[in-house]
């Protein structure tokens, strides 16, 4: 009875629009048309369906940029302003602005030297930031050459004071042009550590930042140094200044 009844209201909404086979009148058609309708609908599902043998297009890369240009010496058209604050003397630190020019529709490519970080440097190997050193003077005030400085007359140390003076003098006048902050001595030293803050004695006396092509070259600017040759200091460490770290 269920079934007749969905039937027959198929049929009379297969009547009230016309052109549209009702439930019923599909029933009546002969089931050789209804395989021919079936197989067709599965011809064309199936040539809908990409085969095995076919691939759809992969992602292409971009296109790589432009290559840049060799770097060419020729004059610059305008003026490159270079602001130096040197103020912050107690942390021996310099901030520097640079203000180049660009004319406007002009394309500018800025190159700078390459550099290594110190996570991505070889084992043993230094490489400096613009050639910059730090140098620090080592002096060990309980060492045989000052028990002998001590020693002396009030008259013969004052004799190698100014002598001694005289010639930081000439060696600071000679490698002016190298020196890139002068430094000066340092004073008392506090350690802190996981025992806390302690007054502590070391070796460290002065330093002075210099710059040179080479760590060996920036070596060489300190020996026979007044520090050791006419007062009764030890020795001079230079070190390279390396890159700082990430900002933020």
């Amino acid at each position: 009875m269920r079934t007749s009844m969905r039937t027959a209201g198929c049929a009379r909404e297969g009547a009230e629009h016309p052109g549209q086979p009702g439930f019923g009148e599909v029933l009546r058609q002969p089931q050789a048309d209804l395989a021919l309708q079936f197989a067709a609908s599965q011809t064309v599902a199936h040539a809908q369906a990409p085969s095995a043998s076919q691939s759809w297009p992969l992602p292409q890369p971009a296109p790589m940029p432009p290559p840049i240009e060799a770097p060419r010496d020729t004059p610059f058209p305008g003026t490159i302003r270079l602001h130096v604050d040197a103020t912050d003397t107690a942390r021996g630190l310099f901030r520097v602005k640079q203000t180049i020019p660009v004319a406007p529709g002009r394309r500018l490519t800025l190159l700078f030297p390459a550099s290594l970080s110190r996570t991505s440097a070889k084992r043993g190997e230094c490489m400096s930031t613009d050639g910059t050193y730090l140098a620090v003077f080592l002096s060990n005030k309980m060492s045989p050459r000052w028990r002998a400085w001590y020693a002396m007359s009030d008259d013969e140390r004052r004799a190698k004071d100014e002598e001694g003076f005289s010639a930081l003098r000439a060696w600071d006048e000679k490698h002016r042009d190298v020196i890139v902050y002068e430094g000066g001595p340092l004073g008392k030293t506090k350690r802190t550590s996981p025992d806390g803050v302690a007054d502590v004695v070391n070796e460290l006396t002065v330093f002075v930042v210099v710059r040179a092509p080479s760590h060996e070259a920036a070596a060489k600017l300190f020996e026979n140094h007044p520090h050791f040759t006419i007062f009764p200091c030890d020795a001079v460490d230079v070190m390279p200044l390396l890159s700082g770290l990430p900002k933020a």
